[in-house]
């Protein structure tokens, strides 16, 4: 998966391409996706 999130980053104009979101949006979902883990990871 680092390849890829890496790709992208370097080519965030082939993010929509690529995962059908703009890049902006997926920063978004990645940091979420990384708060709710952090969250449910400590048992709140």
């Amino acid at each position: 998966m680092s390849n890829i999130l890496g790709y992208i980053k370097k080519n965030t104009e082939e993010t929509q391409r690529l995962v059908g979101l703009k890049y902006e949006q997926l920063e978004q979902l990645i940091h979420l996706a990384i708060a709710l883990h952090t969250h449910s990871s400590t048992g709140s």
